[in-house]
């Protein structure tokens, strides 16, 4: 599990797209789909509900999101402590 990973799970849950979201992180939305889909594939879960109008949170994803809010929330944390230094 990466930290790009989880920030592009929030960042789709955000937008509800997966093409908005990689379109607001600069990155390219097969790179975006790819890095999900392997993280999907990692946790042996299903995050979201593709359909043509966007994306959806299944779940599981649902339970999950917390957790990756409260690790981007740290990591900005971390990143703040360095800059200070």
């Amino acid at each position: 599990m990466r930290i790009d990973q989880i920030e592009y799970v929030v960042a789709a849950h955000q937008q509800q797209s997966i093409s908005q979201a990689a379109e607001s992180l600069f990155v390219t939305q097969p790179s975006l789909s790819r890095a999900i889909a392997a993280l999907e594939k990692e946790l042996g879960v299903q995050l979201f509900h593709r359909t043509y109008q966007g994306a959806s949170l299944t779940s599981v994803g649902e339970k999950l999101l917390p957790h990756f809010e409260a690790i981007l929330e740290e990591t900005h944390r971390i990143n703040a402590v360095l800059a200070e230094e």
